[in-house]
């Protein structure tokens, strides 16, 4: 090929590729220089596409000339532009073209490549390895998708404003791809069909700012495996209507989603099984996903902001099992979730922040998280708001946990469930609106704080350990007790007591053991329930020995007087042939209130009438004083 068998324009094209200057065939009306309208160009504008590989790879009368640049816009380019396993000898550029067969770049090696708003049927460019950047943007478009696979570019791939579809499968297909600087899919850029990313690294940012991804039959962007050293940015009104499956990710600093709109209903609006961020995940300011958002075994290196809007409502809106943050977590102020939250298993190093969150599931958990860690507090007050369980069974709260005027309601179940939960601070549940049950049954707390006025209906307390209890008084405890769903449990009096004793209050200690006997007693059959009357009126059960004293002092004072005054008529000497001694109703009544020691007394005198009742009556008291007061100095009294 020589210049004399080529048209005017291709003369053109071909002396400037000397020089690199850019040969420019567009009119300056807009409407008329679109690529779409590329069939209507004339053969002023045409050129065909192997006078253009013909000056990239040296073929022909081209091996003699020093081409510095190709240049090309404006231009409609005839067949297939075959550059497939060749080395192009300079950079090329072929800008707001309009190509009629596909571009073929497969195993090519060029310096640069350019493509900015041209339209193309299809790009294969599979192992193609650049210098410097790959651009498919600025309206660039392709009908029937791009394939990257296995490529290498040497500076960036940009795709910014560029558009991309393929009704028959993924609309840029990349897996595998290296990019040394940045790839750009943002403002302006769509996609409708699948984008795929697996495997590939990017080697500084991974920019879908903006960008717009969609495929009705699978994931929008589909980037299991993904490597990308700096930054990956899905914010400032991206879009993905399919789905994004990041896999096995790995990000090195950090991945921004906020203002990002995730959307697959029936199935995974972000699937990130495993994904490793270094720096921050931020789900939040305007972030949306319809579908659940998958967090299984991700690992967080910063803080993970997560006060977005989560939708699914059949299921989890948001997974995050075995999930590792090392920094913060944060579903509070503008975190609304509709569906459930799982959290089991993970471990957050800072504080978990839900105050100001909305948890909706009314039909399950609201928050499942059992087993979670959290090294420092978890916040759950002011705005924080559940409906449907909210489960923190065998969680470990490093410090505080914190429920002070949050809502929890599920009036048909448990509210708040915080079984075998450890909080290594304070637990406060003051001031909590709870519609439903409070399980506290074997959790552990240093400090517990919470108020009368919002007590549940319905409590679990067994097993229940605290170091100090606040926020009612001893008389409002017993109540507290009272709720127990189980009924008497002698733990949970001994648990309250024990507290009392130790902070120095024996009395509300002795007043919380006494009112466990009585409970103990009321739950046993007629005898069980008629003795422990007898021993809290005597000793109260072995807690207030001396009342056996204030008894015995009462029975002799009343003694005295009955059988001193009343019924002195009713007594004769036991000897008629003897003169009877002075009779002494104090001794008398005494004698008859001992049960071993004798004074004597009585044998000296006989009670007839309503005396011998009366001193039936007080042989009886002084056995049940002695037998109550002999039990109670033994310490029998107190065993369970």
């Amino acid at each position: 090929m020589d210049c004399s068998d080529l048209t005017d324009t291709e003369c053109k094209v071909w002396q400037a590729a000397a020089t690199g200057t850019l040969v420019d065939l567009r009119t300056g009306d807009p409407k008329l220089d679109s690529p779409e309208k590329g069939a209507e160009w004339g053969p002023e504008r045409t050129v065909q596409a192997e006078v253009i590989a013909a000056l990239l790879l040296g073929d022909g009368e081209a091996a003699s000339l020093a081409v510095r640049r190709v240049r090309l816009q404006g231009a409609r380019i005839t067949g297939e532009l075959d550059l497939g396993a060749a080395t192009l000898r300079c950079p090329l550029a072929l800008l707001d073209c309009s190509f009629v067969s596909a571009i073929n770049l497969d195993e090519a090696t060029a310096p640069s490549v350019r493509l900015s708003g041209s339209h193309t049927p299809t790009v294969r460019a599979r192992q193609l390895q650049t210098r410097g950047d790959l651009r498919f943007d600025e309206g660039f478009s392709v009908s029937a998708g791009v394939d990257l696979a296995g490529s290498h570019i040497g500076g960036d791939l940009s795709c910014t404003g560029g558009h991309f579809s393929n009704s028959d499968g993924p609309a840029l297909f990349a897996n595998g791809l290296t990019v040394e600087a940045d790839m750009l899919c943002d403002e302006g850029f769509t996609a409708e069909g699948e984008v795929s990313l697996l495997g590939a690294h990017i080697g500084s940012r991974l920019v879908c700012t903006g960008g717009h991804f969609s495929n009705s039959d699978g994931p929008a962007l589909f980037a299991n495996g993904l490597t990308v050293d700096v930054r990956m940015l899905c914010d400032e009104g991206f879009t993905a209507s399919g789905g994004v499956s990041l896999t096995g990710a790995h990000i090195g600093g950090q991945l921004d989603c906020r203002d990002g709109h995730f959307s697959n209903p029936e199935g995974y609006a972000l699937l990130a099984y495993r994904l490793t961020v270094e720096g921050d995940m931020l789900c939040s300011r305007g972030f949306l996903a319809e579908g659940e958002v998958s967090l299984l075994g991700a690992h967080i290196g910063g803080q993970l902001d997560c006060s977005g809007h989560f939708s699914n409502p059949t299921g989890d809106a948001l997974n995050a099992y075995r999930l590792t943050v090392e920094g913060d977590m944060h579903c509070s102020e503008g975190f609304s979730a509709d569906g459930g939250v799982s959290l089991l298993g993970a471990h957050i190093g800072g504080l978990l922040g839900c105050s100001g969150g909305h948890f909706s599931n009314p039909t399950g958990r609201a928050l499942d998280a059992g087993g979670l860690t959290v090294e420092r507090d978890m916040l759950c007050g002011r705005g924080f708001s559940a409906e449907g369980e909210v489960s923190l069974a065998g969680a470990h709260i490093g410090r505080v946990l914190t429920c002070w005027d949050g809502r929890f309601s599920n009036p048909d179940g448990l509210a708040l469930n915080l079984f075998g939960a450890t909080v290594s601070g304070t637990l406060f549940v003051e001031s909590v609106e709870l519609e439903g049950t409070l399980d506290l049954r074997d959790a552990k707390t240093s400090n517990y704080y919470d108020n009368p006025a919002f007590w549940p209906e319905q409590l679990w307390l067994d097993g229940f350990v605290y170091d100090n209890i606040e926020g009612a008084s001893a008389k409002e405890r017993l109540e507290w007790l009272l709720l127990n769903e189980r009924g008497y449990s002698p733990q949970i009096y001994e648990q309250l007591a024990a507290v009392y004793r130790s902070g120095g209050r024996d009395e509300d200690a002795r007043r919380i053991l006494i009112e466990k006997q009585r409970r103990r007693s009321a739950a046993g059959n007629f005898a069980t329930k008629l003795w422990g009357f007898l021993l809290d009126w005597t000793v109260g059960y072995g807690y207030r020995t001396w009342l056996a004293l204030v008894w015995l002092a009462g029975l002799l004072v009343l003694g005295t007087i009955l059988f001193g005054d009343v019924y002195r008529g009713d007594l004769t000497p036991a000897n008629k042939g003897t003169t009877p001694t002075s009779f002494q109703p104090f001794l008398y009544t005494l004698d008859l209130l001992l049960p071993v020691v004798s004074l004597h007394v009585r044998d000296a005198w006989i009670a007839h009438g309503a005396a011998q009742g009366w001193s039936v009556v007080f042989i009886i008291m002084g056995w049940i004083l002695a037998t109550a007061a002999a039990l109670s100095l033994t310490g029998l009294l107190k065993r369970d």
